[in-house]
């Protein structure tokens, strides 16, 4: 280990050789000797030690384990998986595994970095208190390195010339070796014991650490003479928009620090400090990870020095809970809904860190709830059935009882003026940060992304943005389908992404209609229960017999693709060589060649053609699609051209035309390939069986209406079948580039295409009528049409499509002689009367003349607690009355009707019971029994989920079942001390203090407008005590500190932009001291264009000078003037174009992108500037 010492004189390195980190292992007592045996004749093991440990916060005793010293520190990780392996990932646990090496010796030493310290002869002494308030920070030494690099595509690239550097205020140019070897030089002599940098990690280090390898130049940044370290970039999660992280370049003997790194960003170097006092992590260290993970460090130290080890892989599953504590417990927060307005003299009183305030005051761990000590005296959780220990205080509440401490203090010192000042800021900024489950990776998820809905496997989602797993913010545009706390369809924004390592077993749960899920055991659902409503349970926790939501219908989109230009497509997927073999044509060209024909002729002649062949292009009206950008061709010209491919060996190009319209006929053609087509090197095929000459002569028809193709139709030599085949490459490209569909099962065809699911309702019907034509079959005795395929992913997804179709579906699963048959079954009754449908089916099918949906059963009727409502009331006549008869909608609005004439006066209970039973029967949800649940082994390496924003908090999956989230802080797995139960609680107390301040304000006078978890706004009536006898009755009343934020001149709540009603945190608003509060307007959002931001600004500027409520809304005129003035602005265009600039995360890479949607487009220019962006990144 080495470790670096500064004093007044300077960096001094001290290196201890005697550093040999351990992990432990425990299991049954005996079965330890023989796992001895197993371990010790391991070559990465040098020592195996019978040792006592506590393994556990709650255990009094400690129990035998094994201490495994392993011969080298990397063998660590290895070791421990091929133990954890060994005890088949569940009988074995281990310990320490995967603790920092630079945390380990800080706390076995008992020392801290940035903290005053003794060393001599190899012992350490700490000279400071590890928690004290105030203490000196090192005088350390600080320069700023930039580079200036050539950057003629707008954005520096590795590939530029680096024209000059500057450290600090000295100045470096000339050629590129001497400045590399000049940075050298400057840095050796300055010294420095920071080194910052503005895009260090993302750019500068790696340019750098690129230009020294390639012109051969020794760069030495650090103090030890090895070359910095670089660690790769991944994705992790943070309370701020970062999804995407690049890698890390730490520096020995010297801190590199990024001054775009969050928590130097967010609190400076003060903060920094601040935080790896605490957490014990290095500053390089802290200063590229969450002010969380510092939490979590200081939890672990806590455990190091309670004699308690750090469990590796924690799996506490959630305690069982019933029906009814599992609603109890599973609510957020509490809020009251505000009054959208103005509003003049209001108060905001704010509790101080609330959360963190109630796990101190009540001892919330995961330890200490539900503890065998104080099952008859603990201390009871409102609304709950849990008890809290009162004899032991948890490893929660005393790491985070100093930090509350350190914050108040902070925040009262940082409002004293004084040199220390900006210190204190900083310091109790980082504190506020620092206070602060899942489905098998095949499923099918329906989702959009911007304006392009898709279907995809869940794990090919999230898999770009967490290529290494872990929880980050979702992308901006990512929506999912599923229906808010009213029970309406809608889409719904993502807030977080989900990616680990699959548990040893996951649960297969069947429904009926054969529709299947594969979740982990602690993935919740909704469940239908008897009071109308739905209760949340876990999947382990599920019965045969229970009922999951499901949606009859998908949000339909207002804008659908109605064509598609090949060359405008080919040009943004393909790249590279590929985009010269392909050739666009039309008279339309001459003239745009013309008129462009200098850069084209630059562009010619650097990619090696000849003159001649450039002004033959003009000639001939023809040009490589590679400078179709070149053009700048309107969408009608564009349209007017015809694209082909040019042969390896030369010769006549076919030509298709470039417009495509998208409509029955090209879902048709697309089906049916999916069904019964293949594409390989220049073809494309298709199967058709011998009686089937309509079906040859549709398709042929729509390949030249569409293509302008003729096939070549041959009977197939071992099988009645005809096979119709189009010598084309240029189809089988399109087909795979435009329409994302590969030439085989194998290599992608088995899918339902964006620009299926993104054209009309014709063109989903003609995919429909191409697969049936193609892999279907007729059951006329029962009205049902099948698909057959034997890929569950594409039942699935054909599913979720017949699903957007409002048809009800089946999926049947059948074993044939070699493989699994899935069949997804459809009513034909349920069909429009165009549906083609080939001869052979025609003959079979059984229409029905009339058809009643509105009869279709919707809800169970014992199950939702219908049957019993109705015998309450005595309006059971011709009700079913058995287990798992349905009920229609419009059944059960007449039998409510009849209840509420017979009996006017209804209970509380039975009037919330015919409320939701409303809300469900006119909603597109219906149910689908539980008729099979079974371990199974996982068939992934990921589960993978998404955390949703609005309630409800769910989400539409494949076979439609409308699932809840599965994780969220308090119970991720990576919180080492951390149970849901603890999180329920948390929120119990918090519902709980909120109510009773409410109370209280109102006893003194006041009404409460406003109020969200930790914060309330009252108004006072005429009668009102002074509020700050309100604020100590509350804050004497709950125990808990509660600040007057300040008083009001005017505030404005916002209504939700959908529904009207007040949005619970949409609000500005001006205190008497004249600073502005803002929540959830574009001026606080990071994405919004500078001059939106500068509008709004203005707009806010003007009406700062109102100073009540009245003065207010005669400034509204005005502000609105100052809107009108910059949409003028933008209208004659005088606004600058970087005022327009969007920031949006990437959410995948460039070839993924299906439609052109504007993030499409961005990337697409900056590849051709040669600028790489990786999904995830901003």
């Amino acid at each position: 280990m080495v470790l670096w010492l500064w004093n007044e004189r300077g960096a001094h390195r001290i290196e201890d050789p005697r550093v040999v980190p351990t992990f432990f292992l425990h299991a049954p007592p005996s079965e330890l000797p023989e796992i001895r045996r197993r371990i010790e004749i391991l070559d990465g093991v040098r020592e195996v030690r019978d040792v006592s440990k506590r393994i556990a916060l709650e255990d009094d005793e400690p129990k035998p384990v094994l201490e495994i010293v392993p011969r080298h520190y990397r063998d660590i990780r290895g070791l421990a998986h091929i133990l954890d392996s060994n005890g088949g990932y569940f009988d074995h646990r281990l310990f320490n595994v995967d603790l920092r090496f630079s945390q380990r010796y800080a706390i076995e030493h008992d020392i801290f970095p940035m903290g005053l310290l003794h060393y001599a002869n190899g012992v350490w002494r700490a000279e400071e208190e590890h928690f004290a308030l105030d203490y000196p920070l090192p005088g350390l030494r600080k320069s700023l390195l930039d580079l200036h690099v050539d950057n003629p595509a707008g954005i520096p690239r590795m590939q530029d010339r680096l024209l000059g550097a500057r450290v600090d205020d000295v100045e470096i140019d000339g050629d590129e070796e001497s400045i590399l070897k000049e940075i050298d030089a400057v840095v050796r002599s300055k010294d420095p014991d920071v080194l910052m940098t503005d895009g260090g990690d993302a750019f500068l280090m790696p340019y750098l650490a690129a230009k020294a390898s390639e012109l051969g130049v020794s760069l030495q940044l650090g103090r030890d003479p090895d070359r910095f370290a670089g660690v790769k970039a991944k994705s992790y999660f943070t309370y701020g928009k970062i999804v995407y992280k690049p890698g890390q370049y730490i520096l020995r003997g010297r801190l590199h620090l990024d001054r775009g790194h969050f928590a130097f960003r967010e609190s400076d170097f003060a903060g920094l400090a601040e935080l790896s006092r605490l957490s014990t992590l290095t500053p390089q260290e802290q200063a590229r990870l969450t002010p969380g993970t510092a939490f979590s460090a200081m939890q672990v130290n806590q455990a190091y020095h309670d004699g308690c080890l750090v469990v590796w892989k924690k799996n506490r599953p959630e305690d069982f809970k019933d029906a009814e504590n599992l609603l109890r417990g599973d609510r957020g927060g509490f809020t009251f809904e505000p009054e959208v307005g103005v509003h003049e003299g209001l108060y905001e009183l704010d509790f101080s860190s609330l959360y963190p305030s109630i796990m101190v005051k009540y001892n919330i761990s995961a330890e200490t709830l539900d503890c065998s000590c104080c099952e008859l005296d603990g201390l009871p959780v409102p609304e709950l059935r849990y008890h809290l220990c009162t004899r032991r205080v948890g490893i929660v509440g005393r790491v985070l009882k100093p930090l509350i401490e350190r914050r108040r203090y902070y925040k009262k010192m940082k409002k004293e003026p004084g040199p220390l000042q900006d210190v204190y800021t900083g310091r109790d900024t980082i504190l506020k940060w620092t206070l602060v489950t899942c489905l098998d990776g095949r499923t099918v998820i329906p989702y959009k992304m911007g304006d392009e809905r898709s279907q995809k496997p869940i794990s090919e989602i999230i898999d770009p943005l967490l290529p290494d797993g872990g929880m980050a913010d979702a992308p901006a545009e990512l929506r999912l389908f599923g229906f808010d706390s009213n029970l309406r369809l809608m889409e719904k924004k993502v807030s977080k992404v989900l990616k680990v390592r699959s548990p040893p077993t996951m649960l297969r749960i069947g429904l009926r209609k054969g529709r299947e899920i594969f979740a982990t055991p602690n993935h919740r659902f909704f469940v239908l229960n008897k009071e109308g409503g739905f209760d949340t349970r876990r999947a382990d926790e599920l019965h045969v017999g229970d009922y999951l939501p499901t949606a009859t219908n998908l949000p339909k989109s207002p804008q659908r693709i109605r064509s598609v230009n090949l060359a405008i497509e080919l040009s943004q997927k393909l790249t590279g060589d590929e985009l010269f073999t392909w050739r666009i044509r039309g008279e339309a060209l001459r003239k745009a060649i013309s008129l462009h024909y200098k850069s084209i002729l630059k562009a010619g002649l650097t990619r090696g053609f000849t003159y001649r062949t450039i002004w033959l292009w003009r000639e001939r009206g023809m040009l490589p699609l590679a400078f179709l950008p070149l053009l700048q061709l309107s969408d009608e010209i564009a349209d007017e051209l015809e694209i082909g491919r040019t042969r390896l060996n030369g010769g006549k190009i076919n030509f298709l035309p470039c417009r495509v319209e998208v409509d029955r006929d090209l879902g048709f053609f697309l089906g049916f390939y999916a069904g019964d087509g293949n594409g390989s090197a220049n073809m494309v095929r298709f199967a058709v069986g011998m009686t089937e000459s309509e079906i040859l002569g549709k398709l042929m028809n729509c390949a030249d209406r569409k293509f302008g193709q003729l096939g070549n139709v041959r009977k197939e030599t071992h099988a009645r079948m005809w096979v119709l085949q189009f010598n084309s490459g240029a189809l089988r490209r399109i087909l795979e580039s435009v329409f994302g569909m590969g030439g085989s099962a194998d290599s992608g065809k088995l899918v339902v295409p964006s620009i299926v699911l993104n054209g009309g309702l014709d063109t989903q019907f003609g995919f429909v009528e191409g697969l049936l034509a193609s892999d279907g079959s007729i059951a006329p005795s029962r009205d049902w049409a099948l698909i057959h395929t034997a890929h569950r992913g594409f039942a699935d997804s054909i599913g979720l499509l017949l699903a957007d179709l409002g048809l009800k579906y089946v999926t049947r699963r059948s074993r044939q002689s070699s493989h699994v048959l899935y069949s997804v079954g459809f009513r034909l009754r349920e069909l429009p009367e165009q549906f083609w449908m080939k001869t052979g089916h025609q003959k079979r099918t059984k229409r029905y003349a009339t058809r009643d949906l509105n009869r279709a059963g919707k809800i169970p009727v014992l199950e939702s607690g219908l049957l019993a409502l109705c015998e309450k009331y005595k309006v059971t006549h011709s009700l079913p009355k058995g287990p798992h008869h349905f009920a229609s909608a419009e059944d059960i609005l007449q039998r409510i009707k009849r209840i509420r004439k017979k009996q006017r006066q209804t209970s509380e209970s039975d009037r919330r019971t015919i409320h939701r039973l409303e809300n469900l029967v006119q909603t597109e949800l219906t149910f689908l029994r539980v008729r099979e649940i079974d371990e199974v082994a996982p068939q992934t390496e990921f589960v993978y989920c998404f955390e949703m924003e609005e309630e409800l908090n769910g989400f539409v999956t494949q076979g439609n079942l409308f699932v809840s989230n599965s994780f969220g802080y308090q119970g991720y797995k990576n919180a080492r001390f951390g149970r849901i139960e603890c999180h329920e609680a948390i929120n119990a107390y918090a519902r709980n203090i909120l109510v009773r301040t409410m109370e209280i304000a109102e006893s003194h006078g006041y009404e409460v407008v406003h109020g969200i978890v930790d914060s309330v706004w009252l108004r006072p009536t005429a009668n009102a005590d002074p509020i700050e006898k309100v604020r100590e009755h509350i804050a004497g009343s709950i125990g808990l500190p509660i600040e007057l934020e300040g008083r009001y001149k005017w505030i404005v709540f916002l209504p939700c932009k959908t529904t009207g009603v007040g949005a619970l945190n949409r609000y500005y608003g001006l205190f008497q001291d004249d600073e502005f509060k803002l929540r959830g307007i574009e001026l606080r959002k990071h994405d919004t264009p500078e001059f939106i931001n500068i509008c709004q600004e203005a707009m806010l500027g003007e009406l700062s000078l109102a100073s009540t409520a009245a003065e207010f809304r005669e400034r509204i005129p005005k502000a609105v003037d100052i809107l009108r003035w910059t949409a003028k602005c933008v209208l004659d265009r005088t606004i600058p174009v970087h005022q327009f600039i969007l920031t949006k995360s990437v959410s995948r890479t460039l070839p993924e992108y299906v439609v052109l949607t504007a993030t499409a487009a961005a990337l697409k220019q900056m590849e051709k500037r040669g600028f790489a962006v990786e999904p995830g990144e901003s």
